[in-house]
């Protein structure tokens, strides 16, 4: 019965989403490739790239004093991109990610944000070319994996915003790939690179420490060692001290990070619509329940894959601060997932947790242009209940195979 059931969903995925995808990703991009080709496009909605390449260029200059003061960041990226309007962001990475982006502020700023976008492109499909690679037989139409890879909502926003999170995309697929290939060592290397963007190791860092992955953990300690070295270099060891310090400012000062509340995908974000008295203890509390539930998951009968992809679902909602573009991390997730239940033969139980997240996450900007912001939260309330549902929905697939094993 199973079987007939995905092969029904296969043939209704060829006929009907295939088409509906195609249509999507050609018009997306048919829109949006004249306005990447304009220049005025970095000085519109350039304001994330202008905040990379700033400190890129402070960390170039060996400016520590510089980097955790948001007063003096201002004034040096009023003066490196005069034309991007808009208050700077305040400062919101640790030091190394100013030294990964100094090599970037050697060049002009229109450049500096075409080439982040390229290679942000170019690193997104390799991740969904490689891990399709490895799924083909059961997922053999290519057709349909790229043209839901190029409309996938997320990958259009980081794309036009030049944000960093093609970092943490690469750092979990190159995870993912070592550990399948049996190289935790290097595993965690890439882990490691998730402390340039670091909340979303929220739930991977203390998982891999409770149970006991010590392969893996070594490289993660070997990851955060050369980029520590790096920071001193460009930075000196002061920079550690004002980031430390900066710290408790940052987390006071939270809500402010998040201007739009409906671009935001997380427990957080949804918590925030409530009473400010309330948010906060809600978050907490969604927070520990979504690790404890990771947690139990993280089972050896449990293929590494689906661990992961619980882990990314747990991280996205845990997350204190997640963007539609941060979204990209769930490309590969989705794959995993997908595939995982066709091998089961329990794909038409996925296939409109998948759709209809991934419409959620294309109505964020549309309605809230047409219908306003509160038609934009709604979509996010949305998005994210279905996040809660995609997570939820594993978990139990995943207890259900551990107690078969047992």
């Amino acid at each position: 019965m199973r079987r007939a059931k995905d092969r029904a969903f296969l043939m209704w995925a060829a006929m009907v989403v295939r088409p509906f995808l195609l249509a999507a990703a050609i018009l997306t991009w048919v829109f949006t490739l004249p306005l990447l080709l304009d220049d005025r496009l970095a000085a519109t909605v350039g304001h994330d790239f202008a905040h990379f390449y700033t400190i890129g260029r402070v960390a170039l200059e060996h400016k520590p004093h510089v980097l955790y003061d948001p007063a003096a960041l201002a004034v040096v990226q009023t003066s490196l991109v005069p034309t991007v309007g808009g208050p700077p962001y305040p400062p919101l990475y640790p030091p190394q990610t100013a030294v990964f982006f100094a090599p970037m502020s050697l060049l002009s700023f229109s450049a500096a944000s075409a080439l982040w976008a390229i290679i942000s492109a170019g690193v997104y499909f390799a991740v969904v070319f490689t891990t399709w690679r490895r799924f083909k037989r059961q997922l053999a139409d290519g057709v349909f994996v790229w043209a839901a890879a190029l409309a996938f909502p997320p990958f259009w926003y980081l794309i036009l915003f030049r944000q960093n999170s093609a970092i943490v995309l690469c750092a979990l697929w190159a995870g993912w790939l070592a550990w399948e290939a049996r190289r935790p060592v290097i595993a965690g290397v890439a882990f490691g690179c998730l402390a340039l963007k670091p909340q979303f190791g929220m739930v991977l860092m203390p998982l891999l420490v409770i149970r006991r992955e010590w392969p893996v953990v070594r490289g993660v300690a070997m990851s955060l060692a050369v980029q520590a070295v790096a920071a001193l270099a460009f930075l000196g060891p002061a920079v550690f001290i004002e980031y430390l310090r900066y710290v408790p400012r940052l987390l006071r000062g939270a809500n402010s990070v998040e201007p739009v509340l409906y671009k935001s995908v997380s427990l957080r974000a949804l918590f925030r619509l409530l009473p400010e008295a309330i948010a906060m203890p809600l978050w907490l509390i969604g927070a520990l329940i979504v690790f404890v539930a990771v947690h139990r998951a993280w089972r050896a009968e449990v293929p590494l894959r689906i661990r992961l992809v619980i882990v990314v679902l747990g991280t996205v909602l845990v997350n204190p601060h997640m963007y539609v573009y941060d979204g990209v991390v769930l490309a590969p997730a989705l794959l995993w997932l997908g595939t995982w239940h066709i091998e089961r033969g329990t794909a038409s139980q996925f296939r409109v947790q998948a759709l209809l997240l991934a419409f959620a996450l294309w109505l964020l900007m549309p309605a809230s242009l047409a219908l306003g912001a509160a038609a934009g939260l709604v979509a996010m309330a949305g998005a994210v209940g279905l996040e809660v549902w995609m997570l939820a929905a594993v978990l139990r697939a995943a207890a259900r195979l551990t107690s078969l094993e047992n």
